[in-house]
Parts: structure tokens; sequence; C-alpha cells
């Protein structure tokens, strides 16, 4: 059985604490409702409050409601609070995104209102190693190559994902010895999403040659990630000593400094400033990244280059400037 481990793995790194309030998404799959039920056995000893949170998208008409009912009987036999949205995602977009979108506000919406400040998703082992080729499939770097974080941080909320390192089909096996009642969502099976293609197509394959492939892909993101996050430390260091100038509005860096480091660091610097300046980094493009780098050490003293998010890069001389401009004009 599974629960030692994952009652292991939620004490070593420290995810929960006695006493607090925890918002879990349940969707009525067998993840979902394996991590309710290990929820409910571990309350028992660390003491805390378990509230699930359902989103209802109407997209299986039937199925949709059956899920709904299952998570609302399950929560109400075992006296956990069940709160539940009913929303559509909008016509003519990329329904997964969008879903995924709705799915996260409403939690954090749940979340505000019982004063809870940490969230509980079943994302699982196999999810880490399907993620791991959808990224390496779109070209991420170290950073989307690290894949699902076992903690994570957004809008001052903890997201955790205790059943991370638990394999799907261990989780199923629990499900099955607990006699847990689950639904199949009948369009985890339709290959026009790649995700299920993933899972259906890419990874049997990739077994052939190795047949732990799922551990070994999950291995490899969670090596990347400590990599990356020594990446970081060491790249913050390195803005730190290259800052002549930090404002609001403004970061200005010394060229001569900046050019010092390895251009992976360079880059990471730049990223640094730029989510300084904006909070996020997300539409900050490699090709951004590189243009900006290439400006910055190129032999000619001046250069500009517009950036998302309103900003501005400069160079003049010695001087590396990452500006928020007030009008489409200053940039």
């Amino acid at each position: 059985m599974i629960y030692p481990e994952f009652k292991k793995f939620v004490l070593e790194h420290n995810i929960i604490d006695s006493g607090e309030t925890i918002v879990v998404g349940v969707s009525g799959g067998v993840d979902s409702m394996v991590l309710l039920d290990m929820f409910v056995r571990l309350s028992k000893s660390i003491k805390f409050k378990t509230i699930v949170a359902h989103v209802n998208y109407g997209l299986r008409d039937r199925a949709s409601d059956s899920d709904q009912s299952l998570v609302e009987k399950t929560c109400a036999n075992i006296g956990v609070v069940c709160e539940v949205l009913k929303k559509t995602p909008p016509a003519g977009k990329n329904i997964q995104n969008e879903a995924r979108k709705i799915r996260r506000d409403f939690f954090e919406k749940t979340a505000g209102s019982f004063a809870a400040q940490t969230i509980a998703t079943a994302h699982h082992l196999n999810d880490q190693a399907e993620t791991f080729i959808l990224h390496l499939i779109r070209g991420a770097g170290i950073e989307g190559l690290s894949g699902i974080l076992p903690v994570s941080h957004l809008d001052g909320i903890k997201y955790i994902r205790p059943l991370l390192e638990i394999s799907k089909a261990n989780i199923e096996e629990y499900a099955h010895a607990r006699k847990i009642k689950y639904n199949e969502d009948s369009t985890n099976r339709q290959r026009k999403y790649l995700r299920n293609s993933a899972r259906m197509d890419i990874i049997p394959m990739l077994a052939r040659y190795n047949p732990k492939i799922v551990e070994t892909l999950a291995k490899t993101a969670k090596r990347l990630s400590r990599d990356f996050g020594a990446i970081e430390v060491i790249s913050r260091e390195c803005l730190n000593e290259a800052v002549l100038e930090k404002k609001s509005s403004q970061i200005i860096l010394s060229k001569r400094v900046y050019t010092q480091f390895p251009i992976g660091i360079r880059m990471h610097m730049v990223q640094m400033a730029f989510c300084e300046l904006t909070g996020s980094k997300k539409n900050l493009s490699s090709d951004h990244l590189s243009k900006i780098d290439q400006i910055a050490t190129f032999q000619a003293g001046k250069g500009f280059y517009r950036l998302p998010a309103s900003c501005r890069f400069e160079r003049n001389g010695d001087s590396l400037r990452i500006a928020r401009c007030k009008t489409s004009h200053d940039r």
C-alpha cells in the first residue's frame, strides 16, 4: 500500500502544518479520489481541515453531473465541506487551457473563502513524465524540463502535490484495495489532446527501450529541478553584482560586469530583472533573451530592443537598461 509512502513524502517536504485548512481539488477521477481518502486518513494524525473544491465544466453532459454527484456524496459521507462551481469554458479557445484557468481561479477563491493558504492537487509520477515529454516537444529550457514541483507558490497560495512520486498503477491499486469509488473520464482516451497521445503512444513506445521510462523521466525532471534551483541562486548573486541602479521603473546593469558571466547565467539575469519590473517572465521568450544578449555584448556602444509588457532594453556604453515605458512612443 502507498499510504506510508504518501505520509513520508508529506513529512519530508514539510508541506502540511497542524491546524491549517487545505483546499483539495477533486474531480471524481481515481487520482483525486485517492488523494481525498489519504487526506482524510492523514488529518487524524496531523489535525488539519480539508475543504473539497470541484468544478463541473458541463462538457460531458450526464458524465459531468455524475462526477459532481459522486464527489458531493463522498464528501457528505465523510463529513467534508464540498464547494462546487458549474462553469463551461468559452467556445473557440483551447478548452484545456481555459478549464485550467477556471479551475485555478475557483480553487484560489475557495481558499480565500475559508482562510486557507494551501491547495492540494493530485498530480502523480506519470503526470510528471508526461509533462517532461510535452515540454521537450515544445522546446523548453531547464526550467520547463524541471516539470511539476512538489511545492510551489503562486499569488500567496501554496500548491502541494503529495502524490507526485507515486505511480498511476499504484494509485489504482490503492483505490481497488480501499474500495474507493471513482469515475473514468472518457476524454482521457481522446488522442486529439497531446497529453493523451504522450501517455497512450509516446511513453509505451519509449518503454520498449526502457521499461521504467516513467520513473526515469520523473527522476530526470527532479534532477533538472535541483540544477535549476542552483542556477537561480547563482544568477541572483550575479545580478546583484551587476546592478548599477534599481527603481520600480527601471534596472540598469553594468555591461563590464554582465559580460564576465557565461551566457546561460546572463540570460537568467535578464529574465530576473524583467520579472522584477513586470511581475512575470512568461512573455519573455528565448528569442528576446538572445537579442538582448547580442546587443549587450556587441562591440557597438549603443542599441535598443522592444520587449513585451511595455518594456524596452537599451544599451548606452557601459550601461544596460531595462525599463518600463509609460507610452508606446517610449518603446
